[in-house]
């Protein structure tokens, strides 16, 4: 095993090399279907009609069948502790960080993001376990989207970030994240490597939740959680983390 203190410049190649394939690769080959599929169609105006009017919904099935193929020959990402180097989770974790950045890549991160079905599948395909119905805005970061599960019905406000790793010195941390069902997480919220959010919480704006666990039914409002205690430390009882209580509003 080789650690992040002993890189070579190859090694950093390796990675760049690992970034393109991923991150380019299943952007390249969706588009390159659906321009073999317009001049295929070309002698046709019907069809060539046809391909046009779907193309947003072929488009965005060929780059969810790509993505999937490429995760394919990604080694699992697994939850735990690893030195950053040149060792096979590490660049499992990196090469799941550069199909994730294909969603952007491909330009069709807000196309995908617009349907309810697509998005379902684009998730599943990036190796998430989400329910269906899920609501997000236009901008808004899910990250090691194997280790993230959300259930149905829960909804994201605008640019909420959902992390599984963090970094400590020379170590990569990888955490599960689950979010439960018919939650809320208001606009430019936090959410950290080990942290369980129950069914039907809501976390207003703003809050960083990391490792925390929110019970079903909680209540947060707007910046009133940093880390694992409440901003209003001195009004509110100090929650027990291990079998959380309903915040009470004043």
């Amino acid at each position: 095993m080789t650690d992040h203190r002993n890189l070579k410049i190859p090694h950093y190649l390796f990675f760049d090399l690992l970034s393109a394939f991923f991150a380019v690769g299943p952007a390249v080959l969706s588009w390159s279907v659906i321009i073999f599929l317009v001049f295929y169609f070309s002698g046709s105006t019907t069809l060539l009609i046809l391909v046009l009017l779907l193309s947003p919904l072929l488009s965005g099935l060929t780059f969810i069948s790509f993505l999937a193929l490429f995760k394919f020959f990604i080694p699992k990402l697994k939850p735990g502790v690893t030195h950053i180097g040149f060792n096979k989770n590490t660049l499992s974790w990196y090469c799941h960080l550069a199909l994730n950045r294909s969603i952007k890549v491909s330009g069709l991160k807000y196309l995908l993001n617009i349907s309810y079905f697509l998005k379902f599948l684009l998730y599943r395909a990036l190796g998430a376990k989400i329910g269906f119905g899920i609501n997000t805005p236009m901008e808004f970061t899910f990250v090691d989207l194997p280790l993230l599960t959300i259930g149905s019905g829960t909804t994201f406000g605008e640019n909420v970030h959902v992390s599984c790793h963090y970094f400590t010195g020379d170590r990569l941390l990888l955490k599960p994240v689950t979010i439960g069902t018919n939650c809320f997480l208001g606009a430019n919220c936090i959410i950290g490597p080990g942290s369980k959010i129950g069914d039907k919480a809501y976390v207003g704006y703003g809050n960083i939740v990391s490792g925390d666990v929110i019970a079903d039914n909680e209540y947060i409002g707007d910046l009133e959680w940093r880390n694992g205690s409440p901003i209003r430390a001195m009004k509110i009882q100090k929650i027990n983390l291990t079998r959380p209580k309903k915040i009470q509003q004043h």
